[in-house]
C-alpha cells in the first residue's frame, strides 16, 4: 500500500488513537499513521457480533442446565478453553470436566476462587459456598415503554437476566403500585443487580456498559468522542423526550375536550397555539439537527453501535410515530438499522413494542 493510500476513516475502534502502518513511497517502505480503516472496522464489528452470538448461546445452554455457569463466563470474558485454563491455572481437561454441572457443583472454594479471579466475578462465601456467584440481573419493565432499550442492551451484552413486566393502569396508563415496593417513585425501568437498585434509563445504560461491557459500546473514557457519547446519553431524556411528552399531554387534553362548551373551545385554542408556536417548531429544530448528525453515518458516535444509539432509539421511534419524517431520511434509515438489529429483535420478542398504542 502506498503512503498516500493509507486510509484515514476515523474508526471508533481506535478510540481516538492512531496506528502505525507501513506503506511505500518511491519504492521504499515508510512508517505512517492511520486513524482508522472502514473495512477493518466492519470486520471487527462482525467479529464482535459473532462473539456476542456465542455468548448468548452459552447463556442459553447454562439456563438449560447443559453446562455449568463457568461455560457462560468463559465466553463473556472472551476466553477460549486454552486461555481460561491458563488464566485459572488448571489443565484444559480439568476445565472441560468443570463445564459439567454435576462436577462444578462439587468444586472446592479454592478452585472456584481461581475461576472467579480469572473471570473477575465473586463467590458468595469462600468458606462454604460451592458455586460461582451468578450474574443475575432483574429488569423491572412497564409494558409499552422505553424500558425496551434496556432489554436491547442486555441482549447485546449477552448477560443472564430476568425480565419482570408490569401492566399499566387501564385508565391512567401509569405504572402499578407494585413498582413502589422496589423504588419509591414507582417508575420504569428499574434495574436490580443482585440487590443494587438503579433507576433512570440513562444511568442504567451507562452502568451496564461500564460494568459489564468489557470496553464495548462506548468510546475510550476521557476522549472527545466519549464526551460526545455522554452528550447523547443525556440529550435523549433531557432535551428530546420532554418535548415529546409535552406534545403527548396536549394531545390527551384535546382528545378529552367536548367542543360545544366555550371553556373547551378556549382550551383547544390554547393547546393549538402551544403546539403550533412551540412544540412543532422545536421538534423540527431537534429532528433536523439529529438528521444532520447522521449524515454519512450509520451510528451516532464513532460510526459504531454504542449506548448513545440505545438511548436515542426510543425518542426517535416515538417522534416518527407522531411527526412527518419525510424531511429526515437519515433518521428513517437509522431507525431501520436499529429495528433490523438481531439483539433488538430478540428484545421485542421478549418485551413487546415500546410505543404506547393508546397515545396517538
Amino acid at each position: 500500500m502506498k503512503i498516500d493510500d493509507i486510509p484515514q476513516d476515523n474508526s471508533a475502534s481506535y478510540h481516538g488513537h492512531r496506528k502505525v502502518i507501513y506503506g511505500t513511497r518511491d519504492g521504499h517502505y515508510e512508517a505512517a499513521t492511520s486513524n482508522g480503516w472502514q473495512d477493518e472496522a466492519y470486520a471487527t464489528e462482525m467479529a464482535v457480533y459473532e462473539l456476542d452470538t456465542q455468548t448468548q448461546a452459552a447463556r442459553e445452554a447454562v439456563e438449560k442446565d447443559e453446562y455449568s455457569p463457568l461455560y457462560y463466563h468463559m465466553f463473556r470474558c472472551r476466553y477460549d478453553e486454552t486461555g481460561l485454563a491458563m488464566a485459572a491455572g488448571v489443565w484444559k481437561w480439568q476445565l472441560r470436566r468443570h463445564f459439567r454441572p454435576e462436577v462444578f457443583a462439587k468444586l472446592p472454594a479454592k478452585t472456584l476462587q481461581k475461576y472467579a479471579d480469572a473471570c473477575q466475578i465473586s463467590i458468595d462465601d469462600p468458606q462454604t459456598n460451592q458455586y460461582l456467584k451468578p450474574l443475575m440481573i432483574t429488569l423491572h419493565s412497564l409494558d409499552q415503554s422505553r424500558a425496551l432499550r434496556i432489554v436491547w442492551l442486555l441482549e447485546i451484552l449477552g448477560m443472564p437476566y430476568r425480565l419482570q413486566t408490569y401492566r399499566r393502569h387501564p385508565d391512567t396508563l401509569l405504572a402499578p403500585d407494585e413498582l413502589k415496593a422496589i423504588h419509591p417513585l414507582g417508575k420504569s425501568p428499574l434495574l436490580d443487580d443482585n440487590g443494587f437498585i438503579l433507576a433512570e434509563s440513562g444511568a442504567i445504560t451507562d452502568y451496564l456498559i461500564q460494568t459489564y461491557g468489557n470496553g464495548r459500546l462506548m468510546p475510550e473514557r476521557g476522549s472527545r468522542e466519549y464526551w460526545q457519547y455522554q452528550r447523547w446519553l443525556h440529550y435523549a431524556e433531557g432535551s428530546l423526550m420532554p418535548l415529546l411528552l409535552l406534545g403527548l399531554v396536549f394531545r390527551r387534553i384535546e382528545s378529552a375536550l367536548m367542543p360545544f362548551f366555550s371553556s373547551n373551545r378556549l382550551s383547544a385554542k390554547i393547546s393549538g397555539s402551544v403546539k403550533n408556536s412551540f412544540i412543532h417548531p422545536q421538534a423540527a429544530l431537534h429532528l433536523a439537527h439529529i438528521n444532520s448528525e447522521l449524515e454519512n453515518r450509520e451510528w451516532l458516535v464513532g460510526n459504531s453501535l454504542s449506548g448513545a444509539d440505545i438511548m436515542m432509539s426510543y425518542p426517535l421511534q416515538a417522534a416518527a410515530d407522531r411527526f412527518d419524517f419525510a424531511d429526515y431520511p437519515n433518521i428513517r434509515a437509522y431507525l431501520q438499522r436499529i429495528e433490523a438489529h438481531e439483539a433488538y429483535r430478540r428484545a421485542v420478542e421478549k418485551a413487546g413494542s415500546p410505543l404506547l398504542k393508546l397515545d396517538k
